[in-house]
């Protein structure tokens, strides 16, 4: 059973109709939220410029700026990118359904409201987004460059790592939510762990696993460390994974080390050095290291 809120859980209502404004406020409070409303999407924003809400409640069709575009402008604030928006319509219509999950939003709900399936999904979208902040916050922690999509290539979150190799290669908060999608849409389809897609000079997205219906990936930058890996992976007979565990033991990392700089654990890291000790006939990291470190100067690395 789904935790029920408490004082501290803030609701923001956008709707420019007072009359909605003043149900959903008594009916949300009632529920043990705390809410803030605006009449509009440029109100919306001021608010949001001062206080981040834990989710955002927004209304599709509004008089001059409508939702969508609200909700755009929304995401251009760094501290609004993962707040979760279910949007309100009161147009029976597909095409506003697919626009709202389209936009970014994570849900969407039917005029007129019924308030305990509202509530319902405003629960269910505050558990998922505590449980993808904790996530994000701890491989935050580790420094490593992770990314999580849905099966839309709608980006669910990704650590300040990845972003900042994404602005790189041009792509911004709002090109995350508009042009990467597309970008990844058709490799992803088809795409198996460890492969990668260049998405800019020097930038490249590594599919790392599927998870349900989302997609886990790693942003890295093209540079030495892969031109080396790969060399070690052709010289030896590695898998591209064996080849960058190689690497890595090289340049003396442990296997602590190792497991946070890949992402993968520590368990992991042993069997791949246990299949690396096999295919380099030797029995300990250290004549491994030796190996590799031999390849690598002969090539000019290192």
């Amino acid at each position: 059973m789904m935790s029920v809120p408490n004082e501290a859980t803030v609701i923001l209502v956008v709707d420019d109709s007072p009359e909605t404004l003043a149900m959903l406020n008594e009916a949300l409070v009632s529920e043990g939220f705390s809410v803030l409303v605006a009449l509009s999407g440029a109100q919306a924003l001021s608010i949001c410029n001062r206080i981040v809400p834990d989710l955002v409640l927004m209304d599709a069709v509004m008089s001059g700026m409508d939702g969508f575009e609200s909700h755009r402008k929304l995401r251009e604030n760094n501290r609004m990118a993962h707040v979760p928006v279910i949007f309100m319509t009161g147009l029976d219509s597909g095409e506003v359904a697919t626009a709202s999950l389209e936009s970014g939003a994570v849900d969407y709900v039917q005029k007129p409201i019924r308030i305990s399936e509202l509530c319902a999904r405003i629960r269910r979208h505050l558990l998922n987004a505590k449980q993808i902040n904790e996530s994000g916050n701890i491989l935050d922690s580790r420094g490593l460059s992770t990314m999580v999509v849905d099966e839309t290539c709608r980006v669910l979150w990704c650590t300040s790592g990845a972003a900042e190799l994404l602005g790189m290669a041009g792509i911004g908060k709002i090109e995350m939510a508009t042009v990467l999608p597309s970008m990844l849409s058709k490799w992803i389809q088809h795409a198996r762990q460890r492969d990668t897609l260049s998405v800019g000079k020097n930038i490249m997205v590594r599919f790392e696993e599927r998870q349900g219906h989302s997609c886990i990936l790693n942003i890295t930058r093209k540079n030495g460390e892969n031109e080396a890996a790969d060399l070690l992976g052709k010289q030896f007979g590695l898998t591209e994974r064996e080849s960058e565990v190689l690497y890595w033991v090289s340049q003396g990392k442990t296997n602590k080390e190792l497991a946070i700089i890949l992402g993968i654990s520590a368990r992991t890291v042993n069997k791949h050095l246990e299949s690396i000790f096999q295919k380099l006939m030797v029995d300990n990291r250290t004549s491994a290291a030796s190996m590799a470190i031999e390849e690598l100067h002969h090539y000019g690395f290192g």
